[in-house]
């Protein structure tokens, strides 16, 4: 029902998550996984992410979050954080993701967009 994806994995259990979760027949629902899965992972049946804390950069939740719905079907992202998560002491965590965690009113979409400064290209 549940895997692990993190970089103390075997290559061998790497793949083998990867193509369970690839597969029509798969039994894994919920897969705890650390950047480690990184890109290129292209699983089209992915539906929710839930982040566990911000990523630091918008760079790095524009690239985990854009996992899910590759086949054009609805998905989601949920992050759960607190204050320290995104404190101005916390190394490497940038002022975007502060103000993407603060954000109550505007569209996520466009703000991801205007960080990464796409806009219309997109």
């Amino acid at each position: 029902m549940f895997a692990q994806y993190h970089s103390l994995e075997t290559t061998a259990m790497k793949d083998q998550i990867l193509t369970e979760l690839a597969s029509q027949e798969s039994k894994v629902r919920i897969v705890f996984a650390t950047v480690a899965m990184g890109m290129g992972v292209d699983i089209s049946s992915i539906r929710r992410f839930i982040h566990m804390g911000p990523p630091r950069t918008i760079w790095e939740c524009f690239q985990e979050t854009g996992r899910a719905g590759h086949d054009g079907k609805p998905a989601s992202a949920t992050l759960y954080y607190n204050n320290r998560d995104i404190a101005k002491n916390r190394e490497g965590m940038t002022d975007d993701i502060r103000n993407l965690c603060q954000l109550q009113t505007a569209c996520l979409r466009k703000f991801l967009l205007k960080c990464l400064d796409a806009g219309e290209k997109l």
